[in-house]
C-alpha cells in the first residue's frame, strides 16, 4: 500500500509539474520560445527511453525506434523554428528569463494554485470518498482465470441451449421444452426469442394462466420496462380466470403509472391488497407504492381491507405447490391440514377467509371446473357435507356427467 501512495505521489508531481511549466514561461510566446521548449521535453523522452532500456521495461529495437521518432521530432522542432527566425541559434531560450513571465500575471497565479493545490487534494479526498485505499491489488492471474471461468460459463450456456433448440426442433408440441427453452431465453437475455417461445408454449397449453403472464413479462422484459398494450390484454385474461394471482394487478397498474394515470395505477394496486393476505410478501411493496402516489400527486387514498395471514408454507412444500398457492385463492388440502395445527381462532380466519374467497370466485364464474373441484376437496376436508354435494353437482354439470 506503501508503494501506491509513493507512485501517485511522484505520479501527481510529475504531471502538476507538466501543466505548470507553460504557465510560468507564458511569457515568452513567440515560436521561437514554444520550439525551445520541445527541444527540452525531446531531450527529457530521450533520456526516459534510457533508463527505460536499463530497467527492462524496453527491448534493444523498442528502445531503438522511440529514439529514432523522438529525434526525427527534435530535427523537424529545429527546422521550424529557423524557418520561423532565421537569427535564432541553439540557444534559443536563454534569454527568456529577461522578459516578462506569465506567472506575474494575476490569473496566471490562480491557475498554478488550482494545480499546485485544489486539483490534487480534491483528487484525494475523491478518491477518499469513493475509492478503496485499503483493497489489495488483485493479481493478473486471479483476473484471467475469472475470465476464462465467465467465458467458459457462457459457452456452456450457449451451448446447452442450442441443444435444447434442436430438441424443440424434433418435439415442437413439447410444453415443458418450450417452457424451459423461454426460461433460458430470459436468463440469457433474449427477449424477443423469450416471447416467441412463449407464445408456443400458450397454444399448446390453450393459453394457460402461467404461461400467459411468462409472456407478458417477457414483453415487458423486451420493452426495456414498459408495459404494453398487449401485455396488459394478456393479464387482464389471466386476472379475469384467477383473481388471486399478484403479478396481473402490479403490471396493470405499473402500466397505469407509466401513462400517467396515477389514480388508476392506485386503485388497481388497492384491489391486489385488498385480494391478499397480510403476510403475503408482496404488501409491503405494493403499500410503499400507493403512499408515495397518494402524496405525491394528492390523490384520494382508496380503502383497503387485508385478508387474514396465510401460514407460510413448510420448508418441505415442493415449489410448484407454493407457486399455485400464491397465484391461486384456493386452498389446498395441505394448507388446511397446516391449519388444524393452529389454534382454534386463527384456524377458523385462516380457512374461512380463503374458502369464501374462492366461493366469492365461484359466484362470479360459475363455470369454473377447476375451481369447483377445489371447493369440493375444501370442504370435504372441514367436514361440510351439504356443500360437498353443491360443488360435486356442479363438477357433474361442468363435465358433462
Amino acid at each position: 500500500m506503501t508503494g501506491f501512495w509513493i507512485a501517485a505521489t511522484v505520479m501527481t508531481v510529475i504531471t502538476v509539474g507538466i501543466l505548470m511549466f507553460p504557465v510560468i514561461r507564458r511569457g515568452a510566446t513567440n515560436n521561437a520560445h514554444r520550439k525551445d521548449f520541445d527541444l527540452t521535453v525531446y531531450k527529457d523522452q530521450l533520456q526516459e527511453v534510457d533508463r527505460d532500456l536499463e530497467r527492462g521495461l524496453l527491448s534493444q529495437d523498442q528502445a531503438v525506434s522511440a529514439r529514432t521518432e523522438i529525434e526525427r521530432r527534435m530535427l523537424g522542432a529545429v527546422d521550424e523554428t529557423k524557418e520561423t527566425n532565421p537569427d535564432v541559434g541553439p540557444d534559443i531560450g536563454k534569454d527568456i528569463g529577461d522578459k516578462k513571465s506569465g506567472a506575474n500575471n494575476p490569473s496566471a497565479v490562480m491557475l498554478m494554485f488550482a494545480l499546485l493545490v485544489v486539483v490534487p487534494l480534491g483528487a484525494f479526498g475523491l478518491y477518499l470518498n469513493f475509492g478503496q485505499p485499503s483493497m489489495p491489488d488483485q493479481p493478473l492471474a486471479a483476473r484471467e482465470a475469472q475470465l476464462k471461468e465467465a467465458t467458459q460459463g457462457r459457452a456452456q450456456v450457449a451451448e446447452m441451449v442450442a441443444k435444447l433448440e434442436q430438441q424443440m426442433v424434433q418435439t415442437p408440441d413439447d410444453p415443458n421444452g418450450w417452457a424451459l427453452l423461454a426460461r433460458s431465453y430470459r436468463a440469457m437475455e433474449r427477449f424477443g426469442d423469450a416471447v416467441n417461445a412463449l407464445k408456443k408454449l400458450a397454444q399448446l397449453t390453450n393459453d394457460d394462466p402461467e404461461a400467459l403472464v411468462m409472456l407478458a413479462e417477457a414483453l415487458v422484459e423486451m420493452d426495456k420496462g414498459s408495459v404494453s398494450l398487449k401485455a396488459v390484454e394478456l393479464l387482464k385474461s389471466v386476472q379475469a380466470a384467477d383473481q388471486g394471482d399478484p403479478r396481473p394487478y402490479f403490471y396493470i397498474g405499473l402500466e397505469r403509472q407509466q401513462k400517467g394515470d396515477f389514480q388508476g395505477a392506485v386503485n388497481e394496486w388497492a384491489k391486489l391488497l385488498n385480494n391478499s393476505p397480510s403476510n403475503a410478501q408482496w404488501v409491503p411493496e405494493m403499500q410503499e407504492r400507493i403512499s408515495a402516489l397518494v402524496d405525491e400527486n394528492g390523490l384520494d387514498a382508496p380503502k383497503v381491507v387485508l385478508l387474514a395471514p396465510v401460514q407460510q408454507s413448510a420448508p418441505q412444500q415442493s415449489n410448484s405447490q407454493s407457486s399455485t398457492q400464491s397465484r391461486s385463492g384456493a386452498p389446498t388440502q395441505q394448507q388446511i391440514q397446516d391449519a388444524q395445527q393452529m389454534n382454534a381462532g386463527d384456524q377458523q380466519a385462516m380457512i374461512r377467509s380463503m374458502v369464501e374467497r374462492l366461493a366469492i370466485r365461484l359466484k362470479e364464474n360459475p363455470d369454473d371446473l377447476a375451481g369447483w373441484k377445489k371447493i369440493e376437496n375444501a370442504y370435504r376436508v372441514l367436514g361440510e357435507t351439504a356443500k360437498v354435494d353443491e360443488a360435486k353437482a356442479h363438477i357433474k354439470r361442468l363435465s358433462g356427467g
